[in-house]
């Protein structure tokens, strides 16, 4: 009878614990599911962040193409100013000439910045050698772009030269 009575209270014991053991368990898979779910909401704050500079750098780059491809049409912009390279030639003081391109209403901004750099003589340039009529004008082209609310921006930097009269 002794033996009955001890194995009951030991079973009484027992219950408590695998209620422990069981809540136990509970909170490590929470703070695992919890883990979890914080290290997918960086990633997807991470994945946005490298998108917004992919279209902020594509926003610039088109800012470049803009002005390089008035610089090859000779013609006026559509603004009715001259062409980027004669007005950034005849910009007083060294001021540069910023052109602001159209981006399709993504949610981008973008602007290039032309200056002036100087002239050089154009090397192997043969009409009118000997003259100095022609030299070799260079420009820089700065191109700013921003996408998202300035979450993300990108600036390129390209030089362009063309060959023409002195000035």
């Amino acid at each position: 009878m002794n033996q009955h009575l001890a194995h009951a209270t030991t079973c009484q014991r027992q219950q408590g614990a695998a209620l422990i053991f069981g809540m136990v368990i509970l909170l490590v898979v929470t703070l695992v599911g919890i883990t979890a779910m914080q290290g997918t909401t960086v990633q997807e704050k991470m994945a946005a962040s490298v998108q917004f500079s992919e279209v902020a750098f594509q926003a610039a780059e088109d800012s470049v193409r803009t002005v390089t491809q008035e610089a090859r049409s000779q013609r006026p912009p559509p603004a009715g100013n001259g062409n980027v390279l004669v007005d950034a030639l005849n910009a007083t003081n060294g001021n540069p000439v910023t052109r602001t391109a159209a981006n399709g209403g993504l949610a981008t901004t973008s602007n290039a910045v032309i200056a002036y750099t100087g002239a050089t003589a154009a090397p192997g340039f043969s009409i009118g050698a000997g003259s100095g009529n022609f030299v070799f004008h260079r420009y820089r082209i700065t191109a700013n772009g921003a996408a998202g609310d300035n979450v993300a921006t990108s600036t390129l930097i390209q030089e362009l030269g063309r060959v023409g009269p002195s000035p």
